[in-house]
């Protein structure tokens, strides 16, 4: 028989105790897993005990949202709307007002372009109204009502091929003023 060196009996000492350390860690890791692994149906019954009741959660919802589901055979209720008006485009729009209620008169003038400063030709005239009321604690003595017809005059620029107001026109045709607004912003 061969015998083995010193140093094979040290190397083989070392890697014996190498393997009995690796032994207990993995044996600990083991009964870790395996603890988790006898947990696993509770785990499994909780998790689908909460499906169920999110299941409930989401019908009841949709019952809500949706209405009920026909029984069977039976036609579902349609209900019907209870005489809605139909409205028309002009109905969203603040309506002209009376030429004895306009209070000012204002008049913006434009002879050159805002863009380039080129003449303009072709001009018309846009009138708008803006409708304001006045604080009457600041003026007792004025009317609370105040309507502006604004006279703005438009025409073409023929360097940049567009049309130039001396106001802006984009908008509605009548429209509320500055004071209005800041109450309203304050009571909202």
């Amino acid at each position: 028989m061969n015998k083995l060196s010193e140093e094979q009996i040290k190397q083989r000492l070392i890697e014996g105790r190498n393997y009995k350390r690796l032994y207990f860690e993995l044996k600990d890791r083991f009964d870790e897993v395996a603890s988790e692994h006898k947990k696993c149906p509770e785990l499994v019954a909780e998790l689908e005990s909460r499906l169920e009741t999110q299941a409930a959660q989401i019908e009841e919802l949709q019952v809500m949202v949706f209405g009920r589901k026909p029984r069977s055979g039976l036609k579902a209720k349609v209900k019907t709307a209870v005489n809605k008006q139909v409205r028309s485009n002009d109905s969203y729009r603040r309506p002209l007002p009376p030429a004895s209620a306009i209070t000012h008169y204002e008049h913006h003038p434009t002879t050159n372009c805002r863009r380039c400063g080129h003449e303009l030709t072709d001009k018309a005239e846009a009138i708008r109204y803006e409708e304001d009321i006045e604080l009457a604690a600041l003026n007792p003595q004025l009317d609370i009502k105040k309507v502006t017809e604004h006279t703005i005059e438009t025409g073409w620029c023929s360097k940049c091929g567009q049309y130039s107001s001396a106001k802006d026109l984009r908008g509605q045709i009548v429209t509320i003023g500055p004071n209005v607004r800041s109450l309203i912003v304050y009571l909202v």
